[in-house]
């Protein structure tokens, strides 16, 4: 006779819990959602991968609790202001590539600021706030399997790999956060199509002292052109922790730790004794790509089980919290009965282009900087292809400028503002489809326009509307149950991209769903204008 066994019911599965996944579950226990993460691992990550959280990354850390955490973890300015080219490590420095989109400084664009840190950290600090969450339940060594789902829900078996116990799992929704070898693509029919490009790398994490060699000569990405195959040396803490990519190496012969060192060594291209401790290794290969769909049914895909990058600036991270950011809320207004279940339809719709653009984006940045390389060794000019390679450390229109286009955004009548490089080039503008921008409420920088996401739709208000007829249409809608407030912005400049004449409407993403002139709705029709662009259910 089989011991009783006791089902755990959730209302969102989520397989995997890296940074996404347990981003995910801080999203939705902000908007009252009970989630049981489950992870194949034992532990968080000991092998970063990922380094870089770009500002709108960063200001879902600020969402969630633990910007400051994050950030006192990062390099700082002196380290993310530039990547550099190098023939040696201790060597002749090439060329170098300013990196904005790196630089750890607060600006006008963002609520909070690019950090650059390791995935390590990030993920112990996400996973320490998730585990003091009383609707997040983590459970860390443990497999998921049999994912399935019908008109009722989803079911799941999970089981603890130490002591070998099953226990069936239902929950309403499930997100698949489980990489880039994902198991849940299969639960909803689809694969990853990717190009699996014949270009590989030895991922080597070290401890050494290089700071006489790096003290003046500080960069996010330092790029070696080695004799033996390209390599990037990328600094994890600053003083004593690297990463070091190793391209061009033997693949029928074993990389050993031994052999590592010594070729960190030898890139480093100097006579110091300094002893170089080889922590952890891993190989990985360039296959950029995106999951045929990101989601059917109850199931989604999020992270790199959605779409996968070539690790250059920092891209594939960056957009998998884009994604969790777009579908968290969703998931939480169709379980509290504000949507209709098609809302969910839209993650796949606005996302894929996002993904879309940003693999592309990540393909280009290789190419390019693969161009410094052969100027290098072509003996060619080598400041003319640090001038083509800008957008490998500045791109501002991609992670800011993008536009969604679906059912939840209008449609505005003028044309986007002119760039000369939609990569690089940010124009801050309130525009349908587009991500708010940000605005400072006070002088020292502390509170922004960006703090009122997370929670549900906000009316932004210009300062010369009347709001009280704004704020008492919005109540009238929260009363029907679908989360929305005002807010009233101060009075702003002329060169603003707000007007003090207008109400923008946000949603709980940051993304513009409308917005327009209050003096052109009449009395009494504010509700109705309001309404125009919320996804109620009936």
């Amino acid at each position: 006779m089989k011991d009783n066994v006791v089902e755990t019911e959730t209302q969102v599965l989520i397989v995997g819990g890296g940074p996404i996944g347990l981003m995910g579950s801080l999203l939705l226990s902000r908007l009252g959602v009970r989630s049981l993460v489950v992870d194949l691992r034992g532990r968080t990550s000991t092998h970063p991968r990922s380094r870089l959280l770009d500002a709108p990354s960063v200001e879902l850390m600020r969402e969630v609790g633990v910007e400051q955490q994050v950030i006192d973890t990062g390099l700082g300015p002196d380290w993310t202001e530039y990547n550099r080219w190098f023939d040696c490590l201790a060597g002749k420095e090439i060329c170098r590539v300013p990196t904005p989109s790196f630089h750890s400084v607060r600006t006008r664009r963002s609520s909070s600021m690019p950090v650059m840190t390791a995935q390590d950290h990030v993920e112990a600090i996400l996973y320490d706030q998730a585990a003091s969450d009383p609707n997040v339940d983590l459970r860390f060594d443990t497999t998921a399997s049999e994912l399935a789902q019908d008109d009722a829900g989803v079911s799941c078996t999970i089981r603890d790999n130490q002591t070998g116990r099953a226990t069936p799992v239902s929950a309403e929704f499930a997100i698949g956060a489980d990489g880039l070898r994902s198991s849940t693509r299969a639960a909803i029919g689809t694969t990853l199509e990717a190009d699996f490009m014949d270009v590989f790398f030895q991922d080597v994490i070290f401890e050494a002292d290089f700071s006489s060699h790096t003290s003046d000569r500080q960069g996010g990405l330092l790029f070696i052109a080695h004799p033996m195959g390209n390599a990037v040396f990328q600094p994890l803490d600053g003083v004593r922790r690297w990463r070091c990519q190793i391209g061009g190496f033997d693949r029928t012969k074993q990389m050993t730790a031994e052999f590592a060192a010594n070729w960190i060594r030898s890139a480093l291209g100097a006579n110091d004794p300094a002893p170089i401790e080889v922590r952890t290794m891993t190989e990985w290969q360039f296959q950029p790509g995106r999951a045929g769909r990101l989601g059917q049914g109850r199931i989604f895909l999020a992270g790199d089980a959605a779409h996968v990058f070539i690790p250059t600036g920092g891209l594939g991270n960056n957009t998998g919290f884009v994604g969790i950011r777009n579908l968290a809320w969703k998931i939480a207004f169709v379980l509290r009965g504000a949507s209709p279940a098609s809302l969910l339809e839209t993650y796949d719709t606005e996302h894929q282009p996002v993904a879309e653009q940003r693999v592309a984006a990540g393909r280009r940045n290789a190419q390019l900087s693969g161009g410094i390389f052969r100027a290098f060794h072509d003996g060619g000019d080598t400041e003319a292809a640090a001038r083509n390679c800008r957008q490998y450390g500045e791109y501002e229109g991609l992670i800011y400028g993008y536009e969604l286009t679906s059912e939840l955004c209008a449609r505005d009548d003028e044309p986007e503002p002119e760039v000369e490089n939609p990569v690089c080039d940010y124009v801050p503008v309130v525009r349908s489809g587009r991500r708010a921008p940000n605005l400072w409420l006070d002088g020292s920088w502390t509170r922004s326009v960006l703090d009122w996401n997370g929670l549900g739709y906000t009316a932004v208000l210009g300062a010369r509307v009347d709001s009280a007829a704004w704020r008492d249409a919005a109540d009238a809608i929260a009363s029907s149950g679908f989360p929305i407030r005002t807010e009233v912005l101060p009075e702003v400049e002329a060169a603003s991209p707000y007007d003090n004449a207008e109400v923008v409407l946000m949603r709980p993403d940051g993304i513009v769903a409308d917005h327009w002139e209050a003096g052109g709705v009449g009395a009494g029709e504010e509700t109705a204008r309001l309404g125009r662009m919320l996804p109620m259910a009936e």
